[in-house]
């Protein structure tokens, strides 16, 4: 599938000619364009390389574009000799440069067909990164991601978007994540996830937000001691002994095409959501009606939508929430792409779930 990238026009060509002091600071801002189906080139969507800095560089660990300060020399040289020591890439197509707020992003394009999901650990330097992370979130994982980086996007849109030939812009895939034991995420990585069986909405792929999916990677499902392949992965409360996350791109259809609960009578979601928040006892005919329609009606929604999007939502008469951490429910395996998969230290999840607890540590 053909694609378009108005970079051309933000980007000034002519470097060479730009008049640079020594010790000024070149933001390498190098991209590769990746597909969510390959053999189709199906969707194509963006990633941008960045560089995390350590707690050994004296600043929090936050992500920024590579930089070099200039001395002299060819720019162009000088980036794609510092690219190829970053990436292995012998020769990154040079696209152009801007000047914003004084600083200067040289653009380089990488050809990539084939993403390599691998396993990310927190002394990593350099990652790529989802437009999503850039322009929505301002993180990736717990770590921000310098404001200076996202202002460059959301200062020039055309940074931000792919367009097919009729001017229609592609789907910017979502991050979302997947937590259990580091084992069974390696497991996954190698075969597969599985449908969920026991969903709520249905035998489909539930992901979700990073404070949704350290449930999963911290604890067993049932909170009980978990065989894993012949041995012992938690304690005798189900906490794991080794935790872990994947970080996944997906695609859940265009607005009008993905579904939302919606606070509408004649909505199962709602009839879902009105059941559970009730304040009185359940009669023996109200629950047989209850099961007679969550029989017929869950997981229909898949016959109509991509996916369906689970927010925050509050219970009006009980105390407590229907759903605390937005959740993403995905009919069809293709719509996820596996990013990358991280250790967690499981002493930094404390010894109970907490749903907004953000301090937790990547090995």
């Amino acid at each position: 599938m053909e694609y378009i990238y108005n970079i051309d026009n933000v980007l000034e060509k002519n470097i060479d000619s730009l008049r640079v002091e020594p010790n000024t600071q070149i933001h390498i801002c190098l991209y590769q364009v990746l597909f969510k189906i390959n053999s189709t080139m199906e969707n194509p969507y963006l990633q941008y390389l960045m560089y995390k800095y350590s707690k050994n560089d004296d600043i929090d660990d936050l992500f920024t574009f590579p930089f070099i300060k200039y001395k002299s020399g060819n720019i162009k040289s000088i980036v794609k000799k510092v690219i190829k020591n970053i990436t292995g890439i012998e020769n990154p197509t040079y696209k152009g440069y801007i000047v914003h707020e004084g600083n200067i992003f040289v653009f380089f394009e990488q050809i990539n067909m084939n993403y390599v999901f691998k396993q990310l650990q927190s002394t990593n330097k350099y990652w790529f990164v989802l437009m999503d992370e850039i322009c929505n979130k301002g993180k990736v994982l717990n770590y921000d991601i310098h404001s200076s980086v996202t202002h460059l996007f959301l200062s020039h849109p055309e940074l931000i978007y792919l367009y097919d030939n009729k001017n229609n812009s592609f789907e910017i895939p979502t991050i979302a994540y997947r937590g259990d034991h580091i084992d069974i995420l390696a497991y996954l990585a190698a075969f597969g996830q599985r449908r969920s069986t026991r969903s709520r909405f249905g035998p489909f792929y539930t992901l979700g937000t990073i404070n949704w999916a350290l449930r999963y990677a911290g604890w067993s499902k049932n909170y009980q001691k978990h065989i894993f392949q012949g041995k012992s992965i938690t304690d005798n409360n189900g906490k794991y002994n080794k935790c872990g996350l994947i970080r996944y791109a997906i695609f859940l259809g265009d607005l009008e095409k993905y579904y939302v609960l919606l606070n509408n009578k004649k909505n199962y979601f709602n009839f879902l959501l009105e059941h559970q928040d009730t304040n009185k006892d359940l009669s023996k005919s109200d629950l047989e009606v209850f099961e007679r329609r969550k029989m017929k009606e869950t997981g229909k929604w898949s016959s109509h939508y991509k996916s369906l999007v689970i927010p925050k939502i509050k219970y009006t008469k009980n105390t407590g929430y229907f759903n605390i951490n937005t959740e993403y429910i995905i009919s069809d395996s293709n719509n996820k792409i596996s990013l990358s998969i991280h250790e967690i230290d499981s002493k930094s999840l404390g010894p109970i779930w907490d749903p907004l607890h953000n301090n937790y540590k990547i090995l």
